[in-house]
């Protein structure tokens, strides 16, 4: 159910004018009848601020680092500007490789990744499991995608902050 939830939100936040209310309009129980793209979006990104919470207070894992970043991501992304703070900021600029640049690298995989990728290569062709693309220089394509884009958002939010015609006047 989470991943459907997901999933609408996703497309709510980044396609709406794409059809995405169909898909919402699809749940017709009652208790939902006046929600909009916007409710859900709310109580998704909630939920997302009181995960990131919880995984940041406990100590952001290999496991959670990932979903962690997503939901600074979409929700950051969709107008949640709380999602923006400095420590989180912190934690994921701590997470670029120094070398490479990138996110998500693993020096003690990369024989391993490389031994793999050639295996494959020599099989015949078949459907596969789609799986994480690892860049020649050992880093996440999705990792190093995601912490951008988060990083794009912060960089949007302090660049907004900074500019006095987008304050409200007081």
């Amino acid at each position: 159910m989470n991943n459907l939830l997901s999933l609408l939100i996703t497309c709510c936040v980044c396609g709406s004018q794409r059809g995405c209310t169909n898909l919402l309009k699809g749940d017709t129980r009652e208790s939902r009848a006046n929600m909009t793209e916007g409710s859900y979006q709310k109580i998704y990104c909630s939920n997302m601020m009181k995960a990131n919470q919880d995984i940041f207070r406990d100590g952001i894992t290999e496991q959670t680092v990932d979903i962690f970043i997503e939901n600074i991501l979409i929700c950051g992304l969709s107008g949640f500007s709380d999602f923006y703070k400095a420590d989180w900021l912190q934690h994921i600029l701590r997470l670029q490789d120094e070398e490479a640049g990138c996110f998500g690298r693993d020096k003690s995989i990369m024989s391993q990744i490389i031994g793999d990728e050639l295996l494959e290569q020599l099989q015949p062709h078949r459907r596969v499991k789609r799986r994480e693309k690892i860049l020649p220089d050992g880093c996440s394509s999705h990792m190093t995608a995601v912490a951008v884009g988060a990083l794009g958002g912060y960089l949007n939010y302090y660049l907004a902050e900074q500019d006095i015609t987008k304050r409200p006047i007081s």
